[in-house]
């Protein structure tokens, strides 16, 4: 028995008959405006894209942004940066630079690859990596020096950022310039290797900036040079006391003797013995001094009377 070859069932579609008419089916499936007109213009040659406007054939459905600041990057670029090898010959490279249209979070990262070690010339001096951090608006900036003995991390808010790594010296933000650097008599000053990057978010934890200075067995001493925010301060004696001691904290740049100076910005009792007389305070908001940080170790309360007994001391200074 044989069988006749039957065609399956098929769903019967009109076709449409005219350009208009494929325009308003595709226009409907987008859901897209269906107008007679908009069917009209694309059996002219022309397509209505979504906003209504009438483009010709070929051209692009929607406009492209227009960057207004050509040294923009694009969105799919998170990170800028480099690594180079720095010499202390009074030079700022700039290893990395940022603008963008608006401000957002950014992370600045500055990583000492190869410690610039010490000074070839007598005598002999250690060196450190310093960091120059510029941000802000663009129009607004502010300039922070950073020293980065090893590694340091820091977010902020700008839509402008550079920064710039140099060498110098671990009590001081001034480029240092190796006076025997291309002097053969010594042996050659080998440059530091160090990598700076800033990244758009908050990398890591979301901590400031700070670094910890400390001091140890002295009864007075200066502890930072400049200008200075604290955040926290840790002290106890080192050594037995035959009376209570007093741990002043004053607004100067010298360990000149203060005769006649006004009340110290901080003081701490310190106990007679060394570790029942520990402090730990850290503030809620930044202790700024406006010329430096002195410590002393005072045998009166509020008055300036230096009685030589040893502490240690340590405190946590607010970069940026």
């Amino acid at each position: 028995m044989t069988f006749p070859h039957r065609r399956p069932s098929l769903v019967l579609r009109p076709e449409p008959t005219s350009a208009a008419e494929v325009v308003v089916e595709a226009a409907a499936a987008a859901g897209m405006p269906t107008t007679p007109l908009a069917a009209a213009r694309a059996a002219a040659g022309t397509h209505v894209n979504s906003q209504g406007e009438v483009k010709p054939w070929g051209s692009p459905m929607s406009e492209p942004v227009p960057v207004r600041n050509p040294r923009v990057r694009p969105d799919n670029e998170n990170a800028w940066g480099r690594t180079e090898n720095i010499l202390p010959d009074g030079r700022l490279p700039e290893l990395a630079r940022v603008e963008l249209e608006i401000s957002e979070p950014l992370t600045i990262s500055v990583d000492v690859l190869q410690n610039p070690g010490e000074t070839t010339s007598e005598p002999t001096e250690a060196l450190t990596v310093w960091a120059l951090v510029t941000f802000g608006s663009g129009s607004t900036n502010v300039t922070r020096a950073i020293r980065c003995d090893y590694r340091f991390d820091v977010t902020v808010v700008a839509s402008y950022v550079q920064v710039q790594v140099y060498i110098g010296l671990p009590g001081s933000s001034k480029p240092y310039i190796a006076p025997n650097l291309f002097n053969t008599l010594y042996p050659p000053q080998p440059p530091a290797q160090v990598a700076a990057m800033v990244a758009r978010g908050i990398r890591g934890l979301p901590y400031v900036c700070t670094q910890f200075v400390t001091s140890d067995n002295e009864s007075t001493g200066l502890l930072i040079p400049q200008a200075a925010r604290l955040l926290s301060v840790e002290a106890h004696l080192t050594a037995v006391a035959g009376a209570t001691q007093f741990l002043q904290l004053y607004d100067s740049n010298t360990t000149a003797p203060l005769t006649g100076a006004p009340n110290p910005v901080l003081e701490y009792p310190l106990g007679t013995t060394p570790y029942p007389g520990l402090i730990l305070t850290r503030f809620l908001n930044p202790r700024g001094f406006s010329q430096g940080v002195l410590f002393v170790v005072s045998a009166a309360s509020g008055l300036y009377d230096p009685s030589g007994v040893p502490i240690h001391i340590e405190a946590e200074q607010l970069l940026l």
